[in-house]
């Protein structure tokens, strides 16, 4: 039972406190407003890593490549 309980609030703590790709991707336009292209390509990547049907995280990533 113990163990049940652990892995449910393992699974809900990631999942509360998981960024979304709308997250990643508006992390990724203030670092990119700053110029620091390189971040912001790589939270757009996670952006696409965890929904890759978000096209705004696409198009965003190949702004600044």
């Amino acid at each position: 039972m113990k163990n049940i309980a652990i892995l449910i609030f393992s699974v809900l703590s990631i999942s509360f406190y998981g960024q979304t790709e709308i997250e990643y991707t508006n992390n990724g336009n203030a670092k990119a407003a700053t110029e620091n292209f390189k971040a912001a390509i790589e939270d757009y990547t996670k952006a696409i890593e965890i929904n890759p049907k978000y096209y705004k995280a696409y198009n965003n990533r190949g702004s600044y490549r």
